[in-house]
């Protein structure tokens, strides 16, 4: 990541969060519409195609053409050389043990915070009744949210506030900041979904400091919603 703080490259943090505030503010909404908006199902669809891929996509090429960034600015490069690229795959296969893991479901239940009985968000309810169409919409939610979800909630605020040169206070101002917007992203899921999905991303954003590169969370990410559609892949 790019080092120094000069005049460029505080406009250029401040005016990458600004283009960035629509997007981590999205989701906070979600539990207006969560259960409503899928009925009719296309508009489910409709609105997570417009919330997820149009409209982050077009904020992120806001912030790498306004803010001047690059692509590896916010983490997503690939490394030049074999080792380098064998090391970055090993933080890929360490990362997605840790995410998949069930750490931060233990954490919250030592919190005192235990899952609803009935679950009122459930995602099959807006899945396609066909196997492959369901199996399309299993893949497009998984790849759609570990890329997007991560380059925002991740690689935006960590390039933003935490740059390579910065000190633990900020690296731990990036660490919760990025806990807060991607916990609250996740109204819609109860408190439970909160909290839990919050000790996730605080684990994905010290990941993030401690790997540099956004490769090995997406790849976690991913992985980890896979396994939590796996009966809807199977059944």
């Amino acid at each position: 990541m790019a080092e120094g703080a000069g005049p460029d490259e505080k406009r250029g943090r401040r005016l990458a969060l600004w283009i960035a505030l629509p997007y981590l503010s999205l989701g906070i909404v979600d539990a207006l519409y969560a259960g409503r908006i899928s009925d009719p199902m296309w508009l489910y669809w409709l609105w997570d195609f417009v919330e997820q891929v149009l409209v982050g996509f077009l904020l992120l090429w806001g912030i790498l053409h306004f803010a001047g960034w690059r692509l590896r600015d916010i983490g997503i490069g690939w490394p030049e050389g074999r080792w380098p690229a064998l090391r970055l795959l090993g933080y890929a296969v360490i990362a997605t043990l840790l995410l998949m893991s069930s750490l931060t479901d233990r954490l919250t239940d030592a919190m005192g915070v235990v899952p609803p009985v009935d679950d009122d968000y459930d995602y099959s309810i807006v899945l396609p009744e066909g196997r492959g169409l369901r199996i399309l919409a299993v893949l497009y939610l998984c790849a759609a949210s570990s890329v997007i979800e991560e380059i925002f909630y991740r690689g935006v605020l960590w390039r933003a506030i935490s740059p390579a040169s910065s000190g633990l206070a900020r690296q731990a101002c990036f660490v919760l900041v990025s806990t807060a917007f991607f916990g609250a992203s996740h109204t819609e899921q109860g408190l439970y979904g909160v909290i839990s999905t919050g000790l996730w991303g605080a684990m994905c954003s010290v990941l993030l400091l401690l790997m540099r590169n956004l490769w090995p969370l997406i790849a976690g990410h991913a992985a980890t919603n896979l396994y939590q559609f796996r009966y809807e892949l199977l059944g």
